[in-house]
């Protein structure tokens, strides 16, 4: 099985909001990298609060249909995201989230200038750091509990 779209796609990613894929408005991106090369693939938008005020406003305009739906209904539409986590999970990615304390304490005794938790959590030197200790972590567990993919959010 190829790698998922995911992690070959090189365009830009923006938001889904209403039912669909709109680009992002706000004119802030953020760097979003391949998880097997480290490298930025392509760039995420970030959005203003008015795309998040939309897309909040969606949700609750989707949610009474979805409350009305019969409970069988969405066992089975929960049933059916759960056969494509468990057809996609050699695939799947961790998400990691550093904390700030530990990360910049670490940062500033390796010499790696900063300025926000965004900052640094995008350094390749984070980046770094961080897969090596998940292949510490995977070098503990059985293979099909090892992390193959990871992704660092910046919160």
């Amino acid at each position: 099985m190829g790698a998922p779209e995911a992690f070959t796609a090189t365009t830009d990613i923006g938001h889904y909001i209403g039912g669909r894929t709109v680009p992002g408005a706000s004119g802030r991106q953020q760097p979003v990298y391949n998880p097997s090369t480290g490298k930025v693939a392509r760039q995420v938008a970030l959005a203003s609060v008015d795309e998040v005020n939309a897309a909040v406003a969606s949700a609750k305009a989707a949610f009474p249909a979805w409350a009305d739906t019969p409970p069988i209904r969405r066992a089975r539409v929960m049933n059916a995201f759960l056969q494509l986590l468990m057809q996609h999970r050699d695939t799947l990615a961790a998400m990691i989230c550093i904390r700030y304390s530990i990360i910049s304490k670490w940062a500033e005794k390796n010499r790696i200038s900063f300025t926000t938790y965004t900052d640094l959590s995008s350094r390749p030197e984070v980046y770094a750091l961080l897969r090596k200790e998940v292949e510490g972590v995977n070098a503990t567990l059985p293979p099909p509990q090892r992390i193959s993919r990871f992704l660092l959010l910046y919160k």
